[in-house]
């Protein structure tokens, strides 16, 4: 008679991190999607490529990458609570899938305690399912970061290395400013660090830093971004002119609230890109007028009796 031994089972590990996604996801679903309609900012980033609205004045500051995101949705369907819905079950999977990149580096259950602190936050469960780059652009910080320590470490070579240009790629399209601030910790450290001076996860951070920043970079004209910049510097020097002319110019006993005007225009030129340049097209109409009352009245010649 044979005796067959049973071989004992492995004990089946919990998924914490998908868990966690998973408690994520039911949070903005619960908290979060019911009870939050479009915010002004995230108008803006809908009205790019929402078929049926005219397209909202899109500043420099401000990247398209979660103008795309949201694409697919928009081209489906109006109901803002359809897209926060998509959006809130997106950003829970983008949670585990960020915090996942760690898992080699941290074991599962490190990995999903840090997921677990992050989600809780009432910041990350608000930003989840909204039209806002914030999250995303946090999330691709951390796969990113996951990623290089992993080419630097682990030495995963192929496979972290284009993991870590995505990433940097990801968060420069959603945000440019926030892409420089990944991008420069990370290049500073393939410098710094000994052990770490590689050329392949520079050439990484800054090819996915070029992708993710081209868009931008190409639309910067259309912006107008350096024009503004520009019309700044000249009212600088053209206002210190104005005021001096009108000094020396003014008549005391009739133009002072004249001078004294031309001297706060400046508090005309506010907001920012097309509205900063409309404000100073008004104070230069403005100013202009105000010049006028300053200069002298021509002298009219008495005729004499011949």
């Amino acid at each position: 008679m044979t005796v067959v031994s049973a071989v004992p089972r492995p004990p089946r590990r919990i998924p914490w991190p998908a868990l966690v996604a998973l408690a994520y996801a039911v949070a903005q679903l619960a908290l979060v999607v019911p009870h939050l309609g479009l915010g002004w900012d995230e108008t803006v980033y809908v009205s790019q490529v929402d078929p049926g609205r005219p397209a909202a004045y899109f500043s420099a500051p401000r990247s398209r990458g979660i103008s795309l995101l949201a694409a697919p949705v928009l081209a489906v369907t109006h109901s803002t609570t359809v897209l926060r819905i998509v959006l809130a079950l997106l950003s829970a999977a983008a949670l585990y899938a960020a915090y996942r990149v760690w898992q080699p580096l941290l074991g599962r259950a490190r990995t999903a305690l840090a997921a677990l602190l992050f989600a809780s936050l009432w910041t990350t469960v608000l930003y989840g399912p909204q039209v806002m780059p914030n999250l995303w652009v946090a999330l691709s910080a951390v796969a990113a970061v996951g990623w290089f320590l992993r080419a630097v470490h682990l030495h995963e070579r192929r496979r972290a290395l284009l993991g870590l240009g995505a990433m940097v790629a990801a968060a420069t399209c959603f945000r440019f400013s926030d892409g420089v601030w990944l991008a420069l910790p990370l290049l500073a450290a393939c410098a710094i660090v000994p052990a770490w001076r590689r050329p392949a996860p520079a050439l990484a951070v800054a090819g996915g830093f070029a992708m993710g920043g081209a868009e931008w970079v190409a639309e910067a004209d259309a912006f107008g971004y350096a024009h503004v910049r520009r019309v700044e510097r000249a009212l600088i020097q053209e206002y210190r002119e104005t005021v001096l002319g009108a000094l020396a110019a003014a008549r005391p006993a009739t133009d002072l609230d004249a001078v004294v005007e031309l001297a706060e225009l400046p508090d005309m030129v506010r907001g920012y890109e097309r509205i900063k340049l409309d404000n100073v097209d008004a104070y230069h109409r403005r100013r202009s007028e105000l010049l006028e009352q300053l200069r002298p009245a021509p002298v009219q010649e008495t005729p004499t009796c011949r």
